[in-house]
């Protein structure tokens, strides 16, 4: 029997024995449920660190690590380039930290900025439930929740400090089996961010985990991890901003375990080059030769600080497109 004719009849039969299941592709038609859009995060390195292409739409996306490591600070830049592309951004902030100054340095156009404040962890599931679920629109929206682990829930409220609460990881997996389809079904995207707590008594293998259980673990299509690689100084020695590490510890778009390393300077933007100028030069785009550096195939020299003035020459682009593998005709 065709194999084709065999899976056409199984489909049909699927549809008429399964009452209300509507979502049934056959052969090419399940390209309809793969990602239809992306997100650029703005910045070459960590595009390229997903694949080239930025965050998927309809998915769920997970930033987490140490404290002052940066994922507040991207989280902002996602929303505010969500803006940029015409989507709705929705900040669901429980950290009782939001500045409206630091996210407009972020690149967040505040006054077109959804801020939500819930209480509780159900009550932020209720809230991106009613955005994804019952809003109709084909605006996509970006949602941004900060973060998982200073939400308390219903039951740590109401039993009070003496009892310890053990009931966040099961509402997390509640909430999280159901809005996944929804978000999916939406075309939009969520953002959580998270903090990592460590593990009393561990010798061997990891010994960091995050707050609120694994369900984030198995639900996130991405999982970014921030942690903090040291100071940036200035010529007086005094600290003017911070290194930054991000790898990609799950990925189910692209190759994941990449590693990019950023320089954070509060108060200004992240420019689009960031992390560019390591990961060339550990492709050999970028030769190296005793803090002078040179593109592959040209003899002018130049220092790492003068990077940003050489990726906008010709050259600089050509190699640029080269390693995000762009053509020529593209770019």
């Amino acid at each position: 029997m065709d194999t084709g004719k065999l899976i056409s009849d199984l489909a049909e039969k699927v549809k008429k024995q399964v009452k209300g299941l509507e979502q049934v592709y056959v052969g090419d038609q399940s390209e309809l449920l793969g990602v239809k859009r992306w997100l650029s995060t703005d910045m070459w390195s960590i595009d390229w660190m997903l694949g080239g292409r930025g965050l998927p739409f309809g998915r769920v996306v997970e930033l987490y690590g140490d404290f002052s490591s940066g994922k507040t600070w991207f989280g902002y830049q996602l929303l505010g380039r969500a803006q940029k592309d015409g989507c709705v951004s929705v900040l669901i902030e429980t950290e009782g930290a939001y500045d409206p100054s630091f996210a407009q340095l972020c690149g967040v156009d505040t006054s077109k900025l959804l801020v939500v404040s819930p209480e509780t962890v159900e009550d932020v599931f209720k809230v991106i439930d009613v955005i994804f679920k019952e809003t109709s629109s084909n605006t996509p929206i970006v949602v941004c929740w900060d973060s998982i682990a200073a939400t308390p829930t219903t039951h740590e409220i109401e039993a009070g400090m003496d009892t310890r609460d053990m009931t966040k990881a099961q509402k997390m997996g509640q909430g999280l089996r159901i809005v996944t389809r929804c978000i999916e079904d939406n075309g939009g995207m969520f953002i959580a961010i998270n903090q990592v707590r460590d593990m009393i008594g561990v010798m061997f293998g990891p010994t960091e985990t995050t707050p609120g259980g694994r369900a984030m673990e198995f639900h996130a299509s991405v999982r970014l991890k921030f942690s903090k690689a040291g100071k940036l100084l200035d010529a007086n020695k005094d600290v003017i901003g911070q290194k930054l590490k991000v790898e990609c510890t799950k990925s189910k778009i692209c190759v994941p375990f990449r590693t990019v390393s950023l320089e954070l300077l509060p108060g200004q933007l992240v420019p689009v080059w960031a992390g560019m100028l390591e990961l060339l030069k550990k492709k050999g785009l970028v030769i190296d030769n005793k803090g002078w550096n040179t593109f592959v195939g040209d003899e002018e020299k130049w220092r790492d600080s003068q990077f940003g003035e050489r990726v906008q020459t010709e050259l600089g682009k050509k190699v640029i497109n080269q390693f995000l593998g762009v053509s020529e005709e593209k770019s």
